[in-house]
């Protein structure tokens, strides 16, 4: 669903947060649906033009919503890692990493270990190059 409110498939960037953030905010703390918060962000970035986008991640709203959805899902301690549940700290370690929030994505990072996916590292370079690279700059 937030694929199909995004602008690059006739949606919009408020649609498409206004779906993540509500759907996020309705499920149980400790649910994987926060990720659809980290996901929204790091589709609006990709839409961006270069410059716009790196602002737009760094921003100060941008960060307290990531925050606050991975507190609710992934950093809760109701969350059960399920099969799938890398993608979704995946997400959150490259939003952080986005962000620019280091202890954040190095959080993601120490709970993933190696176990990178595809996407969302894809966007910024081979998955694994783009990980390994993003994780030790968290680590600094």
């Amino acid at each position: 669903m937030l694929q199909q409110l995004c602008r690059k498939w006739s949606g919009s960037h408020a649609l498409m947060h206004d779906f993540a953030e509500s759907s996020a905010a309705a499920a149980p703390p400790g649910s994987p649906l926060g990720v659809l918060v980290a996901d929204a962000h790091i589709e609006h970035w990709l839409d961006l033009p270069e410059g716009e986008d790196g602002e737009y991640m760094q921003s100060p709203e941008v960060g307290e919503r990531l925050r606050l959805a991975a507190d609710r899902s992934v950093r809760h301690h109701s969350y059960e890692r399920r099969p799938g549940w890398t993608s979704g700290d995946n997400a959150f370690a490259m939003a952080f990493t986005l962000h620019g929030d280091r202890p954040a994505a190095a959080e993601r990072f120490d709970v993933l270990g190696d176990r990178v996916t595809r996407w969302p590292w894809s966007y910024l370079a081979t998955p694994d190059v783009a990980f390994t690279r993003a994780r030790q700059n968290a680590r600094r």
